[in-house]
């Protein structure tokens, strides 16, 4: 834990739903007094970082674009239903800094404080007022080498990230007067996403940030603290997701010569069980060389198959205006080092037929090299989900529909498509939302009329299934497509499974035909 100063009284005149701020200040140790903004940082030398959440300080790099903290969604079940214990995570590639996670806690109103109590659920504190600090100071060093230096700083509730921030300050020989050190918030979880604390702690949270330049960092925490920060340009991603979307077009039609597209997707919009564990070693081969981009030295790769061996959910949260998505679904993390066959994992794909819900497979021990198992896949491993990062005044809501009320579907047909694998389509959606009913609507007015007057908890859903016909150039595949949500885009693509209000679960593999939720009923998209 980052040191302490004694607090000053709460003002009992703060109102309950007040906004509070994230506060963060460049301070000189000793003094803490606030380093300018306008100062250049001396390199190798000790600053700290001052952290609170309260009412907006006019000190804060963040006064000019201030984001309300997203206090709202918080559980408020420790210290005896008084507040909440938050963690503050501070990743850079820069700057010096302890590899280690900060606790401070915010209570129902007021500011948020530090003290001595270790921050476990609803266990009360035993301190005293007179213990407890205003302010969390995170200490740092300056590089020895002049120029920009950047740091990220993340706050996150049992694993799900609340609110990230990027700091840049100027770094010289000595301390001058003509720096800029700027701070903004570039990711905010949504108003109403959800209740945090009625969602299971999270086993591990990336943060995808876009800092300058064209490249992104990726920065994984597990619960005791970071893991690894990775850095791809934007070059390096698209052309991999070029690649993928190359293969998955090829799993589902054969683009001939002549410009035509022969269907290799039967009428079930299936394939044989030959075919599929084909198109899967296609997709672990892609996974396997995803995994590697990412993470390219050796240590990297072990430290994140350390932490997410077993199943796991994973928060992925992206910086605000970025518009590509990484396919974390598709990443094959069993070692593969060659372009051949795979040796097929009998007890993973036995496990996949027993129980579609399943999540690890039995002889994991037994994997080595070259082994093509599907809960190889983060897809099929782990839960991974994307909530969206949006301005305040914009809500997205985790469940459709109203409490009580059984899900429904609206689905928007079109007339351009093979109506026999759209009307098999519509049985195995009627089987899964058999309350609720599906809502079949080929014309815009009933389409319409139907969203407005829909009494159940209803999704909106837009099918696409049509025969393969020519087209000028190979599109991607209907099982990759972008879904625009709070107006970010974000990619979805297999493999993974999407789980249906009854509880049960579909897996892919590829089909011709895909179903797009939002705002959705509980759904993991594979993506």
């Amino acid at each position: 834990m980052g040191d302490i100063e004694p607090a000053t009284d709460q003002d009992s005149a703060t109102e309950p739903d007040a906004d509070r701020f994230l506060n963060l200040s460049v301070v000189w140790p000793l003094s803490r007094q606030t380093v300018p903004a306008d100062r250049v940082l001396a390199a190798g030398r000790t600053y700290e970082l001052r952290v609170d959440i309260g009412r907006l300080a006019d000190q804060s790099l963040l006064a000019r674009q201030a984001r309300p903290f997203p206090d709202g969604m918080l559980g408020h079940t420790d210290d005896g239903g008084r507040g909440d214990w938050l963690e503050i995570t501070v990743l850079s590639d820069d700057f010096d800094l302890p590899a280690a996670r900060h606790s401070v806690f915010l209570p129902r109103t007021g500011p948020s404080w530090v003290c001595p109590c270790p921050p476990r659920e609803h266990a009360p504190h035993t301190c005293e007022p007179v213990h407890r600090g205003e302010h969390l100071y995170i200490p740092f060093t300056a590089p020895d080498e002049p120029g920009p230096a950047r740091l990220r700083l993340l706050v996150s509730y049992r694993g799900n990230q609340l609110q990230s921030v990027s700091l840049t300050a100027c770094v010289g020989a000595h301390e001058s007067p003509d720096g800029d050190t700027t701070a903004s918030v570039d990711y905010t979880l949504t108003a109403g996403y959800a209740q945090l604390a009625a969602l299971p702690a999270r086993t591990a949270a990336v943060r995808v940030g876009r800092p300058v330049g064209g490249t992104m960092t990726i920065d994984v925490l597990a619960q005791d603290g970071p893991v690894s920060s990775f850095w791809l340009t934007e070059h390096q991603v698209r052309g991999a997701l070029q690649r993928v979307r190359d293969v998955l077009f090829g799993l589902h039609v054969v683009h001939h010569e002549d410009d035509s597209l022969e269907n290799l997707i039967d009428e079930n919009n299936a394939k044989t069980p030959d075919a599929a564990h084909d198109d899967l070693a296609k997709l672990a081969h892609q996974g396997a060389e995803l995994f590697l981009l990412l993470a390219r030295s050796r240590p990297e790769r072990e430290a994140l198959r350390r932490v997410l061996r077993a199943p796991a959910a994973i928060q992925v949260c992206q910086q605000e205006l970025g518009n590509i998505t990484f396919p974390w679904s598709l990443l094959y993390d069993i070692p593969l080092d060659n372009q051949g066959d795979l040796e097929r994992c009998a007890a993973g794909w036995a496990e996949v037929h027993r129980d579609d819900t399943a999540r690890s497979c039995p002889e994991e021990s037994r994997h080595g090299l070259n082994t093509l198992c599907p809960f190889g896949f983060w897809g099929y491993r782990h839960f991974i989900e994307q909530p969206p990062s949006a301005p305040p005044g914009r809500r997205l809501r985790l469940w459709a529909g109203r409490d009580g009320e059984a899900p429904a579907l609206t689905v928007a047909r079109s007339l351009a498509i093979d109506q026999k694998l759209m009307d098999n389509h519509l049985t195995v959606l009627r089987g899964h939302f058999l309350h609720g009913g599906v809502h079949d609507c080929n014309r815009s007015d009933t389409l319409r009329k139907a969203l407005i007057d829909a009494t159940g908890a209803a999704s909106t859903s837009m099918a696409t299934g049509a025969a393969p016909t020519p087209w000028p150039s190979p599109p991607a595949p209907p099982c990759w497509r972008s879904v625009r949500e709070n107006g970010s885009p974000r990619g979805i693509s297999p493999p993974g499974r999407t789980p249906h209000p009854g509880g049960r679960a579909t897996r892919w593999p590829p089909s011709s035909s895909s179903t797009a939720a939002t705002p959705s009923t509980p759904t993991r998209p594979p993506g």
